[in-house]
This record gives C-alpha cells, structure tokens and sequence, in this order.
C-alpha cells in the first residue's frame, strides 16, 4: 500500500479487541520508524515509553471518562514526552552520536554541539523551550499513526488527558521531561463505531486549504 492509500484508509479507533496483541516483530518495525523520526536540526529533543497491558495502569486516573474505554481495552499505550530545556550536555551527546554515525569528523563534534546549543537558545528566548520540543513530538506522533497502519496496526491519539497527571506519576520532571501526548495501539474492536464504512473520512477540499501561489 502506499503512502496515499495509507492516508485514505487510516483512521482514528473508538474500540479496541481487548484480546488482541500486537506482534512483537510489528513493534519492533514501528519503534525504529519512530525513532528514525526527523527534528529541528536533529535535537531528538524528546523521549518515549511505551506502556504494556500492565504497566499502563498507573496512567488510568489520569484518563477522563470519554476516553477510558479505549484505554482499557487497547494493547499498548505511547507516551510522547519533550525535553523542558536543552543544555550543552545533550548538544554534545547529540553530537557525539552524529560522529560516530558517520555524518563528520571529529573535529567537528564541539562546533556542532554549540551551533545546536545556539540554536536552542533562540528558542529559549521567544517561545521557550519546551514549546519547541514539544512541536517535535507531534511529527514523531504522525510517524508512529503511520507506521502502525503501514503494519496494520490500529491507533488513537490521545491529548484527551490530565498530563500533569501523567508527569506526576512517570516522575518525568526529574528526568527533565513533559508529557504532550498519548498514542493507544492495538487492533479494532469488530463493534468499532468508527470505522470507514460506518463514518467516512471528511475533509475540506483541497482548494479551501491549499494555496498554489
């Protein structure tokens, strides 16, 4: 299939089977989608858990009731988490990996940590950090819904949801991260109120949101 009927045929899941479980081999592929994933100037700003039947659990009071059905009865749940701020630390890590991936020299490890660092500071001076990582995660969002339906693996995603919660528990504001997201994974409930053929894919013509200049 490709990326077109992807997008045709994708949509977002109400009910999940509970008994069914996503092969480990899909999962594998659409982890390493994710995070191939590109960000700005390849910060890689961000980090992600990915929660099992049981371990999602500790998640469920920060669940409001409309969406708690579908949390349930999903296989696996992603939490999508940016950095809060960006130091010289994770430039050069970032760095770092880049040179041993090929990409320079290494000489030019420490000029390129600082450009980054640099970068990140514009940042840091008018949106603030978090907001600009916090972006990032939202293109690894768009990677992972289509790399699951690529595997054809159904998804919801989730901003219906109390994140401070979600910090609280995980703890992420000690390891210097937020929550922005949930996405469930998992396969249809055969009763699933939204598929296709019951609620059509509805979009503004392309004429209303596309300019051609």
């Amino acid at each position: 299939m490709d990326f077109l009927e992807l997008m045709r045929k994708r949509y977002t899941t109400k009910y999940y089977d509970p008994e069914k479980r996503i092969p480990d081999d899909k999962l594998e592929r659409i982890l390493e989608c994710l995070r191939l994933t590109p960000s700005s100037v390849n910060m890689q700003g961000w980090k992600f858990y990915l929660l099992d039947k049981q371990s999602k659990s500790q998640l469920r009071p920060a669940i409001p009731d409309f969406n708690v059905q579908r949390f349930d009865t999903c296989d696996k749940v992603l939490v999508l988490c940016a950095k809060t701020d960006i130091d010289y630390e994770w430039t050069l890590k970032v760095a770092t990996k880049q040179y041993e991936d090929g990409r320079f020299g290494k000489d030019k490890i420490e000029a390129t940590a600082k450009g980054c660092l640099n970068f990140a500071q514009q940042h840091r001076e008018t949106d603030g950090i978090f907001n600009w990582t916090a972006r990032q995660t939202y293109i690894a969002m768009a990677t992972v819904l289509y790399a699951c339906a690529a595997e054809g693996i159904d998804t919801t995603a989730i901003e219906g949801a109390d994140f401070s919660k979600v910090n609280e528990i995980m703890k992420l504001a000690e390891q210097g991260f937020q929550a922005t997201s949930l996405i469930l994974m998992g396969y249809r409930s055969e009763k699933d109120s939204n598929t296709l053929d019951k609620r059509p894919k509805s979009r503004l013509n392309a004429d209303e949101v596309i300019i051609k200049i």
